[in-house]
């Protein structure tokens, strides 16, 4: 994503809401997961295909489990 953002410069706002909705399924399907990615930035969000604007959360190496304590 960072190359691709290098080489476009800035996103129209309909580009930015089809990443932007991307990465909150992703967090949002990690998070029902009981999982926390802890790095996410550009460098760890791969465009897999620029014409239909896919986008995957990868680097999950420091990436935590949610436990919950009940008292």
């Amino acid at each position: 994503m960072l190359k691709y953002l290098e080489k476009v410069g800035k996103l129209d706002e309909k580009t930015a809401q089809i990443f932007f909705k991307q990465i909150v399924k992703g967090m949002r399907y990690c998070h029902q997961n009981n999982l926390i990615h802890r790095d996410l930035k550009l460098e760890n969000i791969l465009l897999v295909n620029s014409e239909e604007m896919k986008i995957k959360i990868i680097d999950f190496g420091i990436a935590g489990a949610i436990t919950f304590f009940t008292q």
